[in-house]
């Protein structure tokens, strides 16, 4: 998908794509596609590192890495993206000892850091450029994803920017629309 979308580059990454490089590329990576390709993982002692999509932990793949690797005091684990409230990423961002995986409890050994910055998680100005355009005329706009301040931070923004409603529902809360 990165590939398809080069625009969202900057100019010295795009500069790299248009010269037949690809950062995307370099020497020791492999893409393992399938569980049964990523199970060998599980064993190694070897340094290797893991690239994965799901950034909390909830679900895929790391969650079987997680589970082999998170006691080793000799590995680490590091964050790079935004770790939402009650995942499994933000416990142990958060400086948990233990986790549950699987059933089973875990300590957490391994050395675990969080690089701020790089979520790709829109920020305010964003979220309501991308709203006053998106919900045009709507009536009624939903808050649905976010922790409680934010949320209600952007909500407040909103109310003040769309014609219609904003709302951020509570948890079982019903609405017809």
């Amino acid at each position: 998908i990165f590939r398809q979308h080069t625009e969202i580059f900057d100019p010295t990454t795009r500069a790299e794509l248009a010269q037949g490089g690809c950062p995307f590329d370099f020497p020791g990576l492999r893409y393992l596609r399938t569980m049964r390709d990523s199970l060998p993982l599980n064993d190694l002692v070897a340094p290797f590192v893991v690239i994965s999509s799901s950034g909390m932990c909830a679900g895929g793949r790391i969650r079987h890495h997680l589970h082999h690797h998170l006691e080793h005091a000799d590995d680490a684990l590091i964050f790079v993206g935004y770790q939402a409230e009650e995942t499994l990423g933000r416990e142990i961002v958060d400086g948990a000892k233990e986790v549950t995986l699987f059933g089973q409890t875990h300590q957490v050994r391994c050395e675990v850091t969080y690089l701020e910055g790089f979520s790709a998680h829109a920020d305010q100005p964003a979220l309501v450029a991308w709203a006053e355009q998106a919900a045009g005329q709507a009536e009624q706009v939903f808050l649905t994803h976010g922790e409680p301040e934010p949320l209600a931070a952007l909500a407040g923004r909103l109310r003040g920017t769309l014609p219609g409603e904003v709302t951020v529902p509570r948890v079982g809360q019903r609405f017809e629309v």
